[in-house]
């Protein structure tokens, strides 16, 4: 095997992972999406939403939690975290791997004498509009829109918490999630652009 098909090879190995990656990172983006809005409601309406969720529970398995809400917000925001970890870790992991794939298309275009940019030059030219607006939504307004929600949810949490260990847990939790925005943003928007995100 010469160092072409070697390359190739490599090559579309590489593009199969990220495609596997995509997929995850989509189906994270939907769970992180969900938990996110049960904390924003939780954070809008800090009585009346967990009064719901206690009669739900109640009435669909018999079992009283109305004296677990607690236990059951740090468990939200220990959810939060997780799900805030691994859809960071694919989506940066995506990132990386394709600058690392447009090298790849540029060695084999080298070796191979031939125009070879599926993923690089052609994917970028006459980028369309909307495009760059999901990007931008993907990008910037939800890590802000996420770390303005964490905010304003462990604020309403501590003027109606009532269980100091559990205070502390969600904001120790809390500070982790925004930590963890701050430096999705930084490697988003703080290296040189090379591509647009897919």
């Amino acid at each position: 095997m010469d160092s072409k098909e070697l390359l190739y090879d490599h090559y579309k190995e590489t593009f199969s992972l990220i495609q596997s990656s995509v997929k995850q990172r989509n189906r994270l983006f939907v769970g992180l999406f969900f938990v996110i809005a049960v904390h924003f409601l939780l954070a809008v309406s800090p009585e009346s939403i967990p009064a719901i969720i206690i009669s739900i529970v109640q009435n669909q398995y018999k079992v009283d939690i109305s004296n677990h809400m607690s236990i059951i917000q740090s468990f939200l925001w220990a959810l939060l975290l997780y799900l805030s970890m691994s859809y960071y870790q694919s989506t940066v992991y995506i990132e990386r791997q394709y600058h690392y794939i447009y090298s790849l298309e540029t060695d084999i275009a080298g070796l191979a004498n031939i125009k070879f940019d599926r993923e690089g030059t052609n994917y970028l030219s006459n980028y369309p509009k909307m495009n760059d607006f999901i990007d931008f939504l993907y990008k910037w307004l939800f890590p802000l829109a996420y770390a303005i929600l964490i905010c304003y949810k462990i604020v309403t949490e501590y003027n109606t918490s009532f269980s100091l260990l559990s205070s502390l847990f969600n904001g120790a939790v809390f500070c982790a999630c925004l930590i963890l925005d701050i430096l999705y943003l930084s490697f988003l928007h703080g290296r040189p652009k090379a591509s647009k995100g897919k």
